[in-house]
């Protein structure tokens, strides 16, 4: 958990030291994800070691298994740029402080969903029970006090 931000804080660092700005961010999170990846694949091969090839190995699922995880793979490369896209957009307009600022707070702003989920995990099967015996009286109750809670969070 914390080895992530902080190689990328120091390969941010770094980078901006050799002169770069805004393409700073973009090498700096693709370097870090490559690196995590290294560290990630030699401790995942510490925990389940290479086993020798002593048995005649069946490839015939390989292709589909291919076909299934490829487009996974990249829609996920996508969704980790995605999530920095707007910080890369916005910089473009504003000035580097107001770009931390933006950044420092959409990430904060990510915790204000924490009690609103929780309220949601409370309130859902509530209202199911209560939609499954036709009980409207008890909708519009649970309804209009979860609609109250949420408003005050």
């Amino acid at each position: 958990m914390v080895v992530q931000p902080l190689l990328g804080l120091t390969l941010l660092l770094l980078f901006f030291f050799f002169g770069m700005r805004l393409s700073a961010l973009i090498w700096r999170m693709i370097i870090a994800n490559l690196i995590l990846a290294l560290i990630s694949f030699y401790y995942v091969r510490k925990i389940v070691p290479l086993q020798p090839l002593t048995l005649k190995q069946d490839y015939r699922q390989t292709p589909s298994l291919l076909r299934f995880g490829i487009p996974l793979f990249i829609a996920e490369i996508i969704h980790i740029f995605m999530l920095r896209s707007d910080v890369l957009m916005i910089s473009a307009f504003l000035v580097a402080g107001q770009v931390g600022v933006y950044g420092v707070v959409v990430r904060l702003s990510g915790l204000l969903l924490v009690p609103l989920v929780s309220l949601d995990t409370i309130v859902f099967p509530m209202l199911a029970n209560y939609f499954s015996q036709n009980d409207n009286k008890s909708i519009g109750r649970v309804y209009r006090l979860s609609s109250h809670w949420a408003t005050i969070i």
